[in-house]
């Protein structure tokens, strides 16, 4: 539907991508689907029914059978970050950078938080509900941002260089003096690609 036609419907208008839509669109058709069902289970003993509930069910799993291997995006993990992912410790954080600023850098961080399964400082949310710690985190004086973000747990921060297609991260003046990182914080990973620093 046309963004200008979903802006003015009710509980609609807080929609924004077709992504978004489509789960309140499952939403409404789960409903009529579960009544659906509910009426067939009502008149199991009729032939009909029990034939019917029975195709429904083979289609409902014929659907989630894929129908070829589908191509997908390779995801590398950095060796780098296997060191955070060994850390015997438990409840800590990574910072990632730079990216305070840009959406694509967000989800790259997201996406190597998989390599590590640790909890991440930023990410991409739909709407910020209450004040972050990188909403508040300092950025140019580095010893009150290391005090901030070992009071927060946050033990290690992650430098990229590059993205997922190879392309050079652009730093951001919000992630504060780049050539600062390193005398502040020890490496405890370093390569062309990412560099590893660990906050306390």
């Amino acid at each position: 539907m046309p963004g200008a036609a979903l802006s003015q419907l009710p509980f609609f208008s807080q929609v924004r991508t077709p992504s978004r839509a489509i789960v309140f669109v499952y939403m409404f058709m789960a409903i009529g689907i579960a009544h659906a069902a509910a009426l067939a289970w009502e008149h199991r003993q009729r032939p009909i029914a029990r034939w019917g509930i029975a195709a429904v069910a083979a289609l409902m799993m014929l659907d989630f059978f894929p129908a070829r291997r589908l191509a997908v995006t390779p995801v590398v993990c950095s060796s780098g970050l296997a060191v955070i992912r060994d850390d015997p410790e438990k409840d800590f954080g990574v910072l990632n950078l730079p990216g305070r600023e840009n959406y694509f850098d967000e989800n790259f961080h997201m996406t190597q938080q998989t390599c590590h399964s640790r909890p991440i400082v930023q990410g991409n949310t739909a709407r910020h509900v209450v004040v972050s710690l990188l909403d508040r985190l300092e950025s140019w004086d580095l010893q009150a941002q290391q005090r901030q973000l070992a009071a927060a747990k946050v033990k290690y921060i992650v430098i990229y260089r590059y993205n997922d297609v190879g392309l050079p991260f652009r730093w951001h003046t919000a992630d504060g003096p780049k050539d600062q990182y390193p005398l502040v914080y020890p490496a405890i990973y370093d390569d062309p690609d990412v560099t590893v620093l660990r906050v306390y």
